[in-house]
């Protein structure tokens, strides 16, 4: 009897270790030396196959210092995380798509195909910076053995951050974090108002990346102002 109780108690001591193991490992990061910032790569996920196993998506990112870092996933959920990048500016060059099984005959990929691409970013102490491109992963399959992947990196609206942003806010220690975002539709309205070239200036430079819609608009209200002045 006391051997049985024993046993009962040592299985709710391992329950709670696992329980609270899980509690801590799913929480949001404080803000530390460690966890300056916080990168989100937005996910469009769709698995039509009836295989859980996904590929192996790996990023190639490089500091404008010139230090490369490589960070890989498989895609699921609507979003993911990288945690403990330093402050700075960054380029995405490229990703790996690696499946780790067969996939089938249709698809005639390689086991790891690499899609180069060019997307700027800047990562800001203590904020959260979401990707203005998402990774869209479909996956079909007609039967259970062999599956086909198929990769894309496209733009992120921001009712997709908003989402995202949403989402985050029921995680714990999330409430810590400033939201880095330079190329909103109101600061660009406000920059518009003013129609200045200081105020325009100043969001061009904030709003960095040379893809984004406003970055452009504001780009091409500046020459406009610039050949005003000239004909002058």
């Amino acid at each position: 009897m006391i051997s049985k109780k024993r046993n009962l108690l040592y299985l709710a001591l391992l329950v709670s270790f696992f329980l609270v193991g899980c509690a801590v490992k799913s929480e949001f990061p404080k803000p530390s030396q460690k966890n300056q910032t916080i990168l989100i790569i937005p996910v469009k996920y769709l698995n039509m196959s009836s295989i859980q196993e996904t590929n192996k998506i790996t990023f190639e990112i490089k500091s404008t210092s010139g230090v490369k870092t490589r960070i890989s996933m498989n895609p699921s959920g609507n979003y993911f995380v990288i945690k403990g990048l330093p402050t700075g500016s960054f380029q995405m060059n490229g990703y790996y798509s690696e499946h780790t099984r067969k996939v089938s005959y249709e698809c005639r990929m390689k086991t790891a195909v690499y899609y180069k691409i060019k997307l700027n970013f800047t990562l800001k102490k203590n904020h959260v910076t979401v990707l203005n491109k998402k990774l869209s992963y479909t996956q079909t399959g007609l039967h259970s053995f062999y599956y086909c992947p198929k990769t894309d990196m496209v733009d992120t609206s921001e009712s997709d951050k908003e989402g995202i942003i949403n989402s985050l806010k029921e995680k714990p220690n999330f409430s810590l974090w400033s939201i880095y975002a330079p190329c909103t539709t109101e600061k660009w309205t406000k920059a518009r108002k003013a129609d200045t070239e200081s105020a325009l200036s100043k969001f061009k430079h904030e709003c960095s990346d040379a893809d984004n819609p406003y970055h452009q608009q504001a780009l091409t209200r500046l020459k406009e102002i610039y050949c005003s002045k000239k004909q002058w």
